[in-house]
């Protein structure tokens, strides 16, 4: 028992004997149980005491970083154990600078990558500095989910360094080209189905990534579901987050490159409009070529509620049928109500709501998905429950604390930054002359496209799965 397998017992001359190497940085002490028979049977434990002859502080983590295009910003943190030592120091190699408290960072990177020597007193580790491609888009620097230096994107205060979707290699050399060379994953040849109120498919930030004609509008029956209602547009805010193009205007989305489509089934609900949207219906063409559905919506229930099963049908059929029989994916947003719900306030710690009261997350074809922040843990709101699969970048208010930046609706006549809530959304003029953004989009309905973004990063890198 014990650590007795990191040990063995000379049969003969009754040796103790160590099998491998102690991690004595970690571990200071062993115990294990030894039996001596000699006529009697005698149980002893057996405690072995390990003493670091070196107690020089160590570089335990981080040993690649990636470096941001602008200038003096922060890299990233070295984590060091047993730095208590006031005298002790840290070096680094020009153009670097570090922190007592380990935080890296430069003035100017010409290279994509540098290896750098750190010297702790007398204790030298080289790490791996890899310099993010040449992203330019005017936002993305305050897309805390995309790269987290613990910027305030326009909030009163910032989050945690690193609490982001650690995409960063991913975007560098995840995927590979027609010659099996590394390359950058960015949603190239995924679709993406925006399940929502509309979406502005000429929106300065999207339309490079809308298929033509792939859309619909279950109002109107045509292939634009642009809302006319001006006071924001949940799906095109949606969208951005899941797939807004790098082309050096607004933010960027998880998957910069993939196909959007929007269904606007919430302005026409019923049952044959969501099986439609959700690619049950087969001779409802813009949707059977889908990979990913994202459904940012939900009910506010406080008790439970049946089941439909044509709905549930639907999926079942997308995850066997859809993507060429490898199955589509299906990702739904948990809910926004573990503070409030209906009226209702929760302060002891419990979620007011149930993830499992809306009867579609109880569905096994679905990828129900709550919220995180800018500090890397669960968002304030965020509904709990047991079909809760995974957690995904959500934000906060974006007052106080970090929320979402992405597109809004064009023009400063419409859209988040002319609503009630306007301050909360609007960024200031010189980044976004024309109001086409929000830095204040939250909820879970912002953690979903955050994910689906990420899944059309892994279904590029492997479209076998």
């Amino acid at each position: 028992g014990g650590d007795s397998d990191d040990f063995s017992i000379d049969p003969l001359g009754g040796d103790i004997r160590l099998i491998g190497s102690l991690d004595y940085e970690r571990k200071h002490q062993y115990q294990f149980a030894a039996r001596v028979v000699n006529e009697i049977y005698t149980d002893s434990t057996i405690t072995i005491n390990v003493n670091d002859i070196s107690e020089q502080s160590k570089i335990t983590d981080g040993q690649t970083f990636y470096a941001a295009e602008s200038t003096k910003e922060s890299i990233g943190y070295l984590d060091i154990t047993d730095f208590k030592d006031s005298d002790s120091s840290l070096d680094i190699e020009l153009p670097f600078k570090i922190s007592d408290k380990g935080l890296i960072s430069a003035d100017n990177l010409d290279n994509s990558s540098y290896d750098v020597d750190v010297t702790l007193d007398e204790q030298t580790n080289t790490v791996t500095i890899v310099k993010l491609p040449d992203i330019k888009d005017p936002l993305y620097s305050q897309q805390w989910h995309l790269n987290n230096r613990s910027q305030d994107a326009f909030s009163n205060s910032g989050g945690k360094t690193r609490a982001d979707m650690h995409l960063q290699q991913t975007i560098i050399d995840g995927c590979r080209d027609n010659n099996n060379q590394p390359v950058g994953c960015t949603g190239k040849g995924v679709v993406i189905a925006i399940v929502d109120e509309g979406l502005e498919i000429a929106h300065e930030d999207l339309q490079d990534n809308v298929v033509e004609d792939g859309s619909w509008d279950f109002v109107n029956n045509d292939s634009d579901p642009t809302m006319d209602a001006t006071g924001g547009d949940h799906g095109t805010a949606v969208a951005g987050l899941a797939a807004a193009v790098a082309n050096q205007v607004g933010g960027r989305g998880v998957a910069p490159s993939a196909s959007l489509k929007g269904f606007n089934f919430l302005l026409k609900q019923g049952d044959g409009n969501q099986i439609k949207a959700l690619g049950g219906d087969a001779n409802f063409t813009p949707a059977q070529d889908v990979d990913i559905f994202n459904q940012s919506y939900g009910s506010s229930r406080r008790g439970d509620a049946t089941l439909d099963g044509d709905i549930a049908n639907t999926s079942k059929y997308g995850v066997k049928s859809l993507r060429k029989g490898k199955g589509a994916i299906y990702i739904k947003s948990a809910g926004n109500g573990f503070e409030h719900l209906q009226g209702a306030n929760c302060t002891a710690g419990f979620s007011c709501q149930n993830s499992n009261m809306d009867p579609i997350h109880t569905v096994p074809f679905q990828m129900v998905v709550g919220a995180t922040n800018a500090n890397g843990v669960k968002s304030s709101y965020s509904t709990a429950g047991a079909s809760v699969w995974i957690s995904s970048p959500g934000g906060e208010d974006g007052t106080d604390n970090p929320a979402m930046i992405t597109t809004d609706q064009s023009g400063c006549h419409q859209g988040y930054s002319t609503s009630t809530y306007s301050s909360r959304h609007t960024i200031s003029r010189d980044l976004d002359l024309n109001c086409n953004y929000t830095k204040g989009f939250n909820g879970t309905s912002s953690a979903a496209p955050t994910l689906a973004g990420a899944v059309a990063l892994l279904l590029e890198a492997n479209p076998d799965l």
